[in-house]
């Protein structure tokens, strides 16, 4: 037979493994107790080591919280400075126009900026000067300009607001609605390349595409102005102004199709401790038309029935269909006169 061993019994065996340190540790004896004074010196110095360890720790740390900090201040800063300067952030307290309602998405481009880097605005967003407005397709705005000029932008318009009550339409339909009983001293003009449009207590619309700029007027009256020239379009007139500086004139509607934008984005009232009599007073001025009641009593009553509720969002014509049956009323036209009636009488038509 050979002699064969297993791998298991190559080395010491186990029994014999332990009998050894056994053996070992007897003539060792039992380990002694190190010496007070030198424990405490030990201790000392490691709890001295870890302690100027934790210092270095805390140090670093303050070192990067304060550099970070640093750096946030400095490109916060930074980035205010620029924004104010650049009119995008206004300054604390300033005033200015606000965007007031948007159908869509009204961007907002400063000078200097690529298109890429124009920015939808929010409702009651200050308007920065020398800043582009600018509706795409199928988009609509309205910018309050204090408490008695509304301006409307169309789609598919550019126009920047050059301050003191300026603008320059550079591309599409802007529509001013300006109040007749509003401060005497402040006149908005909508200028381009033809020439300047200045409101005289009015509602106009001014559009300008390739072939000139063309403006309507509503109500009031419009000046136009181009170097020592000086033109009057009135209520019911439409002026073309052409590129090579012919101006025509022409008679239009005073309601219908070509207004119709103007009332998607009209900005609603607040209803709360409105009278009916003001309510109808707005319907009729954005529509164009003209007011009239079925009887002299309820035209007197008008003025004392108080509103509640909200029509924001709602054309003027949605919003007179709600709110006049909780007056126990309704409305019919006559051509361009917008006609109250008590309900019993007669059914609401438009």
């Amino acid at each position: 037979m050979k002699n064969e061993r297993s791998v298991d019994s190559f080395g010491p065996e186990p029994q014999r493994e332990t009998d050894t340190i056994g053996r070992l540790l007897q003539m060792a004896g039992e380990p002694k107790e190190p010496e007070p004074e030198r424990s405490e010196r030990v201790h000392a110095a490691v709890k001295a080591q870890w302690q100027a360890g934790v210092r270095r720790r805390a140090a670093r740390a303050r070192r990067r919280t304060v550099g970070y900090l640093a750096v946030a201040a400095v490109i916060l800063a930074a980035a205010l400075f620029a924004s104010r300067r650049l009119g995008w952030l206004p300054a604390p307290g300033q005033n200015g126009p606000r965007l007031e309602k948007v159908v869509g998405t009204m961007y907002v481009l400063m000078p200097g900026e690529a298109e890429h880097d124009k920015r939808p605005a929010r409702i009651g967003d200050v308007i920065p000067v020398e800043a582009s407005l600018i509706c795409e397709a199928g988009s609509r705005a309205a910018i309050q300009f204090g408490p008695d000029i509304s301006v409307r932008l169309n789609h598919d318009t550019r126009v920047r607001y050059q301050g003191q009550d300026r603008l320059f339409l550079e591309q599409g339909a802007v529509y001013i609605d300006a109040h007749p009983q509003r401060d005497p001293g402040r006149t908005l003009v909508v200028a381009a390349e033809e020439g300047a449009f200045r409101e005289i207590g009015t509602q106009f619309e001014v559009w300008r595409g390739p072939t000139g700029a063309r403006v309507r007027v509503r109500e009031g009256q419009v000046e136009f102005q181009r170097a020592e020239q000086r033109h009057l379009a009135k209520r019911g007139t439409e002026m073309w102004v052409k590129r090579d500086g012919h101006i025509e004139t022409s008679t239009i509607a005073l309601t219908g199709e070509p207004w119709e934008w103007v009332l998607e984005v009209a900005p609603s009232p607040p209803l709360d401790d409105r009278t009916l009599a003001e309510f109808l007073s707005w319907v009729v001025r954005e529509n164009g038309w003209e007011l009239g009641y079925d009887d002299e009593d309820l035209a007197a009553e008008a003025p004392t029935i108080r509103l509640e509720g909200s029509v924001e969002g709602f054309t003027p014509a949605e919003a007179l269909a709600a709110i006049l049956p909780t007056c126990g009323l309704a409305f019919h036209r006559e051509g361009d006169r917008l006609v109250i009636s008590r309900m019993a009488q007669r059914g609401a038509t438009l």
